[in-house]
């Protein structure tokens, strides 16, 4: 029990030791606070309403039916083609690529930047450079890639 109180004890005696012998209330005195009486009810009864800090909206003209159907319906996106939505149903995304602005479906592959020796060990193209796999098929444009037996060749797709 006396170890218990002696540490709290100990700490407030040290904390009041702490504290200046001169302490002075947060510094108001109530020579500083001054009280003024309110002005007469009837003066406020002259002064002006006071100015709107924002102004009003304008009312919107009504329009019928057919005329707000025909306002607020949104843009109709645009129509996609059978490819289209076979690549978006793959999940791939539908891209230009080459000079030509041809229009293909890539598709992430699942082996991305996995280590490789030859095609077969990718599910897309196998990299020579970086002997890994390739992020996406198919690859546009001129590629170094491994065959099936390992051989290098530049495989060019526009």
């Amino acid at each position: 029990m006396r170890r218990t109180l002696f540490a709290p004890l100990l700490s407030a005696l040290l904390l009041l030791a702490c504290q200046p012998a001169d302490r002075q209330e947060a510094g108001l005195t109530t020579e500083a606070i001054a009280v003024t009486p309110l002005d007469a009810a009837g003066s406020a009864a002259t002064v002006d309403a006071p100015a709107e800090a924002t102004p009003r909206p304008k009312p919107r003209p009504e329009v019928s039916g057919a005329d707000a159907a025909v306002d607020e319906a949104p843009e109709a996106p645009e129509p996609q083609t059978a490819q289209q939505l076979l690549c978006a149903k793959a999940k791939g995304q539908w891209l230009s690529a080459g000079e030509t602005g041809a229009f293909y479906c890539a598709s992430l592959t699942r082996d991305s930047g996995k280590q490789c020796r030859k095609k077969g060990d990718c599910q897309g193209q196998c990299l020579a450079r970086s002997g890994t796999c390739s992020p996406i098929t198919p690859l546009y444009g001129c590629n170094d890639v491994l065959e099936k037996d390992g051989r290098e060749v530049t495989l060019c797709i526009d």
